[in-house]
């Protein structure tokens, strides 16, 4: 009897699924939260630190859609973190400061999702989504620098996928003696009592001034914090820039069937 009535009931759960509904929330460490839609996810509001109240009433019966994507709204100018303005010029558009004056500083939305060492150069534009851009510095040296990291807390039945990923470039620089090209590591990672440790990186030997998406994906044990983080190689003797677009990590949630052993449906 329970094998048949679990045969009908995913089908109905997929279809569920196609039909686009909103996900149901799910909790994140830190500032910076899930989209309501994993396909609207680059503007899609951010919501609460803890997006479903521990004691909520009326918890969702059926779950709508597998996972959660946390995306740095870089580019939102509604929800830029707290230290930065829009400076307008027009139509719209406009420089991306710190409040400070200072040429550079960290863009922190708070509970380890941050851009670091973003500066001036950064800019919005209110019709093309990429003639904006966030740009970052790195000083010069010989090792890999973090610039953009996102947190959330993996919490799941069993180990499940998880996905972070970048998109980026290095611009073309006249103070650099060669054409622009850089180095870039992506990595998961999940902390430690001391620190943190990567569970998988990619690197990219060769970035270039041609717009780029690179990714990292892995297997994650449950009820834990985990990072997305974006490194790239200093200069031994020039800063670099890199221009950054999307800053995401999703991971994959389970839905435990009660019918066949709390499996994942």
């Amino acid at each position: 009897m329970h094998k048949t009535l679990n045969l009908l009931l995913r089908p109905l759960f997929l279809l569920c699924m196609l039909g686009g509904l909103p996900a149901s929330a799910q909790s994140l460490s830190g500032d910076a939260e899930s989209s309501t839609d994993v396909r609207d996810a680059e503007y899609a509001p951010m919501q609460c630190p803890w997006c479903e109240p521990p004691e909520s009433p009326d918890p969702p019966s059926v779950p709508i859609l597998h996972g959660y994507e946390i995306n740095l709204p870089l580019l939102r100018m509604d929800m830029l973190p707290p230290g930065w303005m829009l400076m307008p010029v027009g139509y719209g558009d406009g420089h991306i400061w710190p409040i400070s004056g200072d040429y550079r500083a960290d863009m922190n939305w708070g509970g380890g999702n941050v851009v670091f060492n973003a500066i001036k150069d950064s800019w919005y534009d209110a019709h093309d989504f990429y003639h904006g851009r966030i740009v970052t510095i790195v000083d010069p040296g010989t090792s890999y620098v973090p610039i953009a990291q996102v947190m959330g807390y993996y919490e799941n039945v069993d180990p499940g996928l998880v996905r972070g990923s970048v998109e980026m470039i290095i611009p073309n620089q006249p103070d650099l003696p060669d054409p622009a090209q850089g180095q870039v590591v992506v990595a998961l990672q999940v902390q430690t009592p001391t620190d943190w440790r990567d569970v998988a990186t990619s690197s990219v030997i060769h970035i270039t001034n041609i717009r780029q998406m690179h990714e990292i994906e892995a297997t994650i044990a449950p009820y834990q914090n985990v990072r997305f983080e974006v490194r790239v190689k200093a200069h031994p003797s020039n800063a670099n820039k890199y221009m950054l677009w999307k800053v995401r990590m999703f991971g994959a949630e389970c839905y435990p069937d009660f019918f066949n052993n709390a499996q994942c449906l």
